[in-house]
């Protein structure tokens, strides 16, 4: 940094959705920043990278972002059990099969 050029720092305070996908790996989302996403071996490892994300995508946000995410309230999450019919399953899996042969998987 440029002697003279201050740079203030303040703490940011957002939230991460956290997932385990099926090989493993923690995959984390933090909403309140767009495209803001992250993957670990661990959930320290995940940690750790999503604070480099955050700050990656704090920096190119424009202001109008920064502002949202600054009023941005997070009050909970829920977990949701819906009954789904299972023909629907099927189907998506069916059609994830197909997908996946026409990709030559």
């Amino acid at each position: 940094m440029a002697a003279g050029s201050a740079r203030s720092t303040r703490t940011l305070e957002v939230f991460a959705i956290v997932e385990q996908d099926e090989d493993g790996w923690y995959v984390g989302e933090v909403p309140q920043l767009e495209g803001c996403y992250a993957q670990g071996r661990t959930l320290d490892e995940l940690m750790a990278n999503l604070k480099e994300v955050v700050q990656l995508c704090w920096e190119s946000a424009p202001p109008e972002e920064r502002r949202d995410v600054l009023r941005t309230r997070v009050v909970g999450l829920q977990r949701l059990v819906v009954d789904v019919s299972s023909a629907d399953e099927a189907q998506a899996e069916t059609r994830t099969k197909a997908e996946a042969k026409a990709h030559g998987a």
